[in-house]
């Protein structure tokens, strides 16, 4: 799979946190929403990883992994595709809606940083039907002008605490996605809690709109 060109890192240019733990302030929230009640189901969009099985197995969760960078960067397909070709891809690497229950939370990641306008409406055109009426997603987007040119691997080491890994070189120019951006690419979803940690990073957790008020409560 083609994305744009990446760069070296300028002089100047701070080295991406990576190998080190980094605070995360919404999966909190998603951690205490997914504790009133047992069997939720997770779909985890980003690589494998068994922290985070064993975290979501404690919480009473089932958790299912779908890799999408991964899979998308075996599939042939390109930024320059219309969004037939990207809906198709899509659905070809996620579950389908009726093969099993909706799904009470998505774990996004850093994914949507990577993906453009077209593949980022895609995909959640395809994510939301998977979802039950109030179902979580949390993802992060940089605020930093570069980026790593692929998604970290992300894993829980704490509640509140998780550890990046990947290669930070080469590095990419940054989206730097503000919030208007993502809801355009999320119909159907609004912000429930939004965060700016300090590494550079905007942590969003969103709620399906058809949410009861009192749940989030």
């Amino acid at each position: 799979m083609r994305y744009r060109r990446a760069m070296a890192r300028k002089p100047h240019e701070p080295a991406e946190d990576v190998g080190s733990e980094r605070h995360t302030l919404a999966l909190p929230h998603l951690f205490d929403s997914l504790r009133r009640a047992g069997d939720h189901r997770v779909l985890d969009l980003g690589p494998a990883a068994g922290t985070n099985l064993e975290t979501f197995s404690q919480l009473g969760c089932r958790l299912h992994v779908a890799d999408l960078y991964r899979g998308l960067a075996g599939s042939g397909a390109t930024p320059a595709d219309d969004a037939g070709r990207w809906h198709d891809t899509f659905a070809a690497l996620l579950p389908s809606p009726g093969a099993g229950e909706p799904f009470d939370a998505i774990l996004a990641w850093d994914l949507l940083d990577y993906l453009g306008r077209r593949q980022r409406k895609a995909l959640m055109d395809l994510v939301l039907p998977l979802c039950r009426p109030g179902a979580l997603f949390f993802c992060m987007v940089s605020i930093r002008a570069a980026i790593p040119a692929r998604p970290l691997a992300y894993r829980i080491v704490a509640p509140d605490r998780l550890m990046a890994g990947g290669d930070p070189d080469p590095v990419r120019p940054g989206p730097k996605l503000h919030q208007p951006d993502l809801l355009r690419a999320m119909p159907g979803f609004r912000v429930f809690k939004s965060f700016l940690l300090r590494h550079g990073v905007q942590e969003y957790l969103l709620v399906s709109d058809t949410l009861d008020e009192s749940e989030t409560a």
